[in-house]
């Protein structure tokens, strides 16, 4: 029988070792990736980054709300999110902005700069 006491103890430990290593993307490195990326989007990436941008934008000059967002980017494979959410992440980096990315699979995750993959743990009852 799997001891999920220490299951949970060994995930939180990575989870904060691995949380500790962020901010690996470089102001400077965040320039020069979207500066040599920006105009690789398509129309529909185009419409997303700008989309996402003003939304982030507006939410930072809004009295009432605190300046956090969370926003969730979902299409078909193949279609381009990660290199949209890279474009995004970069131009948000090299403004000086914290940036804290996730993904639904660890190689997802892999893929995106300042990218993570979260952990839930389900008990289920049989």
């Amino acid at each position: 029988e799997p001891n999920m006491e220490r299951e949970q103890w060994l995930q939180n430990t990575l989870m904060q070792k691995q949380m500790a290593e962020s901010n690996d993307l470089t102001t400077e490195q965040a320039k020069m990736f979207f500066d040599s990326n920006y105009e690789k989007l398509n129309d529909d990436q185009h419409f997303v980054f700008h989309k996402v941008i003003k939304m982030i934008e507006d939410n930072e000059n809004d009295d009432i709300n605190d300046g956090s967002n969370l926003i969730f980017l979902d299409a078909p494979g193949g279609t381009g999110k990660t290199f949209t959410l890279n474009v995004i992440i970069s131009y948000l980096r090299k403004n000086e902005k914290v940036v804290a990315a996730s993904a639904a699979s660890g190689i997802a995750a892999t893929l995106l700069y300042e990218g993570k993959f979260l952990i839930h743990f389900f008990n289920a009852m049989f």
